[in-house]
């Protein structure tokens, strides 16, 4: 095995494959939209390949003056500990700190990968400050699942949503997906539909459903409410009535909310 290391994906989907077999495609910060503008907004990216297959990738933004960030660093699973990660971080650093550029390299990395970094000459160092970008006001859908991908979806069309706002539901279907152990997990994308104050659908993806149950299967049925609940680790999510829809799942977030 040859692994060949380019500035460019050989062509543009290449990325979406890769953070697909990860898992991480359509989680936040993994769309289409923000794939794109990743790329676009990138100070240097270095790509992996073996052959035609795209194994691994990493990218920097930085002003080219006084820091550098490094971010989206990863390897496919099964191309995992035959030093691909090490090409790419050294890459990396190496045009950050060569040539014209003199800048500081920073990352934010999980704990289980601090030794790992500092064996490649990274320090330590404190986590800094941060203000977050959130309204003062903020309505009961933020207060409680702020932290859930695309909710800006259903609140630029209906501010004061709730999750009892879903008048029935549609189409919806199983796939599996990979975690980041490599594992297959069963997600659900579900359609639900609002009425009032205005006819909206709304797409959302469950990941990792556990104990699905339904009444009726196929068809548009009404809904009485929707409850989306935090169960310890998980959400609980159920039709407030007698049947229809009970489950649990690890996660979810919003794909399309639109005007119908």
């Amino acid at each position: 095995m040859e692994i060949e290391y380019f500035t460019e994906t050989r062509k543009p989907s290449d990325i979406v494959e890769l953070y697909t077999s990860l898992g991480w495609y359509g989680l936040p910060g993994y769309t289409d939209e923000e794939i794109d503008r990743a790329a676009e907004n990138s100070f240097y990216s270095v790509f992996a390949y073996d052959k035609r297959k795209l194994v691994g990738l990493g990218r920097v933004a930085s002003d080219g003056k006084t820091v550098a960030v490094m971010s989206g660093i990863c390897v496919r699973q099964d191309y995992r500990r035959r030093g691909i990660g090490e090409g790419i971080v050294s890459r990396l650093v190496y045009f950050c700190q060569s040539g014209q550029y003199c800048v500081t390299v920073q990352l934010f990395c999980e704990d289980s990968l601090k030794r790992w970094y500092e064996r490649l000459g990274f320090e330590r160092c404190s986590y800094g400050m941060r203000k977050p970008a959130c309204e003062e006001k903020l309505c009961e859908l933020q207060r409680e699942f702020n932290n859930i991908y695309g909710i800006e979806q259903i609140l630029e069309h209906i501010p004061d949503f709730y999750w009892y706002n879903f008048d029935s539901f549609g189409e919806f279907r199983f796939y599996a997906s990979k975690n980041q152990s490599g594992e297959d997990i069963p997600n659900l994308h579900m359609t639900f539909y609002v009425n009032e104050p205005k006819a909206l659908s709304c797409e959302l993806i469950f990941d990792n459903v556990q104990n699905f149950e339904i009444g009726v299967k196929g068809l548009r049925t009404p809904l009485q409410a929707l409850g989306i609940v935090k169960a310890g680790e998980n959400y609980r999510v159920c039709s407030l009535e007698d049947d229809d829809i009970n489950f649990y799942c690890e996660n979810f977030r919003v794909i399309n909310a639109q005007v119908i």
